[in-house]
C-alpha cells in the first residue's frame, strides 16, 4: 500500500510539474509578444547596419565599387535577418524565460507589459536605443583607430614570436 501511495504522489508531482512548465511557457510566449521582441530585433539589426556603415571608409572608391559594396552589405543584412531572425530566436528565448523565471515573475512581467507604462516603454525603447547608438557612435569612432592599432601590434608580436 505504501508503494502505491508513493507512486501516486510521484505521478501527481510529475503532472503538476508538467502543468507548471506549460503555464510558464504560455506566459513566456505572451511576454515576448507583449515586448514586441521581433520588432526590437529588427531595430537592432538596422542600428548595427548603420553603425557598420559609419565605420567604413568609402574614400577612394569609385561609384561602381560603392555600388558593389552596397549590394553586398544588403546581402549580408538579408542573410542575418534570415539566418538570425526572430523565428530562430523565438523558441530558445521562450525556453530561457521559462527556465530562469518563476511563474509569478513571468506573470508580473506580463502584467507590466500589458500596462500603459509597459506599452509606452515598448513603443519608446527603439527610439531611445537609436539615440543611444547615436551617442555611442562618436565615442566608437574615436576608439576604433586605437583598437585597430593594438590589433596590428598584437598580430605583429604574435608573428614575431611564432616559435
Amino acid at each position: 500500500m505504501n508503494w502505491f501511495v508513493l507512486l501516486l504522489v510521484f505521478m501527481l508531482g510529475d503532472v503538476a510539474d508538467a502543468e507548471n512548465i506549460e503555464q510558464k511557457r504560455v506566459l513566456a510566449e505572451k511576454l515576448v509578444a507583449l515586448m514586441d521582441t521581433e520588432s526590437m530585433m529588427d531595430g537592432i539589426y538596422n542600428q548595427v547596419n548603420q553603425l557598420t556603415d559609419s565605420f567604413s571608409n568609402d574614400a577612394g572608391f569609385s561609384e561602381a565599387q560603392l555600388a558593389i559594396k552596397e549590394k553586398y552589405m544588403q546581402k549580408i543584412s538579408d542573410l542575418m535577418k534570415t539566418e538570425m531572425g526572430w523565428q530562430k530566436f523565438k523558441e530558445p528565448t521562450i525556453a530561457i524565460y521559462t527556465k530562469h523565471f518563476t511563474q509569478s515573475e513571468l506573470q508580473g512581467m506580463v502584467d507590466f507589459y500589458q500596462s500603459d507604462v509597459g506599452q509606452s516603454m515598448v513603443k519608446k525603447l527603439p527610439d531611445a536605443m537609436a539615440e543611444s547608438f547615436q551617442q555611442i557612435q562618436p565615442i566608437m569612432m574615436d576608439v576604433m583607430p586605437k583598437i585597430q592599432k593594438l590589433s596590428r601590434e598584437m598580430a605583429d608580436e604574435m608573428f614575431d614570436n611564432k616559435n
